[in-house]
């Protein structure tokens, strides 16, 4: 019989010295330190392995706070003027930093939020954290069939 008697790796039926690691979930670790001008809401919680950030490029920002689907379509927003940072027309290699207000001109609705919290991830739902929402007005939904501007090539 091959492999019999192993351990698997664990010591059976002694004491390892127990208590938690350093890198394990039990440990204590400090909260994130946060970048000047972010502000956390009340009550909230970050990770304590989530690494905060003092400027993103605009792009990876609406990306990863959920406020467009791909980062792609970005580009095509800037070029098109319907995002702005702070009130002028950017580009998606802008920086954005905790206090700007960024403004975004979707075909269903329009959108103005500032920034808060700057990371390269987030944990699922928690997105919300990187905004806050200074302005939404949503326009009627769009009839199957019909262009939706933000995908019309630009002629």
């Amino acid at each position: 019989m091959a492999g019999a008697g192993r351990s698997h790796g664990r010591a059976r039926g002694r004491n390892t010295g127990g208590g938690p690691k350093a890198d394990g979930p039990a440990a204590r670790r400090p909260a994130p330190e946060l970048p000047p001008g972010a502000v956390l809401p009340k009550g909230a919680r970050l990770p304590a392995d989530l690494v905060l950030l003092r400027s993103m490029r605009l792009d990876a920002f609406l990306q990863v706070s959920g406020l467009v689907r791909r980062r792609a379509s970005v580009g095509f927003l800037c070029r098109t003027g319907r995002v702005r940072r702070n009130g002028e027309p950017t580009r998606p290699a802008a920086r954005v930093r905790p206090g700007d207000v960024v403004e975004i001109h979707h075909a269903s609705r329009d959108l103005a939020v500032r920034v808060n919290l700057l990371a390269e991830w987030w944990p699922a739902g928690r997105e919300r954290l990187m905004y806050q929402l200074l302005h939404e007005v949503r326009r009627p939904e769009f009839v199957q069939g019909d262009v939706d501007p933000d995908l019309a090539p630009v002629l």
